[in-house]
């Protein structure tokens, strides 16, 4: 859990995991469904200098931009369950396609 500061204790966030690819901190939300409410991780990527989001979900690969409420923007790499076991693939594939992009 996480709280970021002012915050009240009735509004702690909740994500579902924190992963560690190379030396970034990658939150991971798992959602039952296609679509679902993401304020836990909205919350916590308002206070994170990582720019990458990842959600677990029955649906297709897909990398959105997203804005937090607070304005932030970030991407969203959302992957169907059964490639939980090649994440730090899929980011490596984000990260190379990102560098691509801004060169």
């Amino acid at each position: 859990m996480f709280c970021s500061s002012g915050q009240k204790s009735q509004s702690v966030a909740e994500l579902d995991f924190l992963h560690i690819h190379k030396s970034t901190i990658v939150p991971i939300e798992v959602k039952s469904g296609a679509t679902g409410r993401l304020r836990s991780l909205h919350q916590y990527m308002d206070i994170s200098k990582s720019n990458l989001a990842i959600r677990f979900y029955n649906g297709d690969v897909q990398i959105d931009e997203i804005t937090s409420a607070k304005g932030k923007k970030y991407k969203l790499m959302s992957l169907p369950y059964f490639l939980v076991f090649q994440i730090d693939k899929y980011i490596d594939w984000y990260e190379e396609d990102e560098s691509k992009n801004n060169n």
